[in-house]
């Protein structure tokens, strides 16, 4: 297994919506009909009436912040990716996974791609190869070998595996301590 990271700045909605908020580095998670995009600190108002300015069905626009304790905003809202030229879609087209979130930092999309072996990471290399005529500002952070343990050491293990065995008391725990930060 090989893990492909790299950066990108081009047009993109998301991008803006991260740059509202620099230097702080937001995340971004897509399921293709929803994104949800996690700000690490309490949005304004106007922050707020920017960013539905900037998506497409403003209506769905949904914005909560962290209790009592926590300072994250979560903005969530319909997704306005294209599936045909989605970024993450192609990747998978071309063999790869993408791992999220990705994240939103100073101008640039942050993206981890995991391959399943060599050939699929050559594919992938070249794919981004050719994304660079599309997007001029495209770099390869890195590619390195995820060794023995692979994709166990990714975030692709879904969380009810690794907390399956817990309590409902134990879990009650978690859910608290994550809301209050």
């Amino acid at each position: 297994m090989y893990q492909i990271k790299l950066k990108m700045n081009h047009k993109c909605v998301y991008l803006d919506i991260g740059n509202l908020f620099k230097p702080d580095e937001v995340l971004g998670y897509c399921s293709k009909f929803y994104d949800l995009m996690v700000i690490p600190r309490r949005i304004t108002k106007v922050e707020i009436e920017i960013i539905r300015s900037l998506i497409s069905d403003k209506d769905s626009l949904e914005v909560k912040s962290g209790g009592e304790y926590v300072n994250s905003s979560f903005v969530y809202f319909k997704c306005m990716c294209s599936t045909s030229s989605l970024f993450c879609t192609r990747i998978q087209k071309n063999g790869g996974l993408v791992e999220h979130p990705v994240v939103y930092k100073n101008g640039y999309e942050y993206y981890t791609i995991v391959s399943l072996n060599e050939k699929s990471q050559s594919t992938l290399v070249e794919f981004i190869q050719e994304i660079k005529k599309e997007v001029a500002d495209l770099q390869i952070i890195s590619i390195k070998s995820m060794g023995p343990k692979g994709i166990y050491d990714s975030q692709f293990i879904p969380i009810i595996e690794l907390m399956h065995k817990l309590t409902d008391r134990q879990l009650d725990v978690i859910s608290r301590a994550f809301e209050q930060g």
